[in-house]
């Protein structure tokens, strides 16, 4: 269910932030909301593309959009996986005879931004914004349909012309457990703890937006 949040407004300077400063930005923007960032210089752009070189971000996409006043704008971005379906099909009235066939299902896991901008006369712009993510989970068994999971979360802001805008909401953790042991004694209940070891690992992930809306006159 899409989450309805609201912000902080922090218009109207040039900001100027460095590396370390949007790092920081990003990291300490925790739960659901969205901050005006006002007017961001080019040095922004910048840090950002350094903190993907430094392993500190991972940029998924930088599309630049363009829709009329009043109509949404959607940015989908994700991967596509297949599952092969058994259809059974039946004919013959007295003595029913069946063959089987084979079609494959595609299913979508998407990272789909949805904006609706609204222009006033005065130079603000609101955007209805709604971000859904949903990614793929094992399958079990093998042969079976992927699994999904689903985020979404559903913001109404307002903004001057060319201020950036900051949104964050969609949060995962994965932990992982690998153990590595020497074959066969870490079998044994009593020698286990002497010749195996368990490397345990917990993984945080947040999906962060940055939406510059710009009106073309």
């Amino acid at each position: 269910t899409p989450v309805t949040t609201s912000g902080t407004i922090l218009s109207g300077v040039d900001l100027t932030l460095s590396s370390s400063s949007v790092n920081k930005l990003i990291d300490g923007f925790n739960g659901f909301g969205w901050v005006n960032l006002g007017k961001v210089t080019p040095q922004f752009y910048m840090n950002i593309r350094a903190l993907e070189e430094n392993g500190d971000i991972k940029i998924r996409s930088t599309p630049k959009l363009s829709t009329l006043n009043g109509h949404e704008a959607v940015l989908a971005s994700g991967e596509t996986q297949y599952y092969k379906e058994e259809i059974t099909n039946w004919f013959g009235s007295q003595i029913p005879q069946s063959s089987n066939s084979f079609v494959w299902r595609d299913v979508n896991a998407d990272l789909k931004v949805t904006i609706t901008p609204i222009v006033s006369g005065d130079d603000q712009i609101t955007m209805d914004i709604e971000v859904t993510q949903s990614e793929f989970t094992p399958r079990e068994p093998a042969d079976a349909p992927p699994g999904s999971i689903n985020r979404s979360f559903k913001s109404l802001i307002r903004v001057r012309n060319e201020e950036m805008v900051l949104l964050g909401g969609l949060e995962k953790n994965t932990s992982s457990d690998v153990r590595q042991g020497i074959p066969l004694l870490a079998r044994i209940p009593l020698l286990k703890w002497l010749f195996s070891s368990t490397d345990k690992s917990e993984i945080e992930t947040k999906l962060t937006i940055f939406i510059k809306p710009i009106v073309i006159y």
